[in-house]
């Protein structure tokens, strides 16, 4: 719970940065609300925000991003 509230506060700050450069922040902030959502015991939302992220992150050209994301969607 601690530690969840500041995983809260750090999505928060990342979100405020992504919208001075969303191409580079938007993936990340998806993958972010994705483990989230898996943590929370919502797979089937975990499910839709990895694509979210992976497609967002292929759109944008990241494919380091796209790699990290695959890697956790995977797990």
């Amino acid at each position: 719970p601690e530690d969840l509230e500041e995983v809260g506060q750090g999505l928060a700050a990342l979100e405020r940065i992504a919208n001075f450069a969303p191409a580079i922040w938007r993936p990340r902030c998806l993958l972010l609300r994705a483990e989230l959502a898996r943590h929370d015991g919502r797979p089937a939302e975990a499910l839709d925000l990895y694509e979210e992220a992976e497609v967002t992150a292929e759109a944008e050209g990241l494919p380091l991003d796209l790699l990290l994301i695959r890697s956790r969607r995977a797990r």
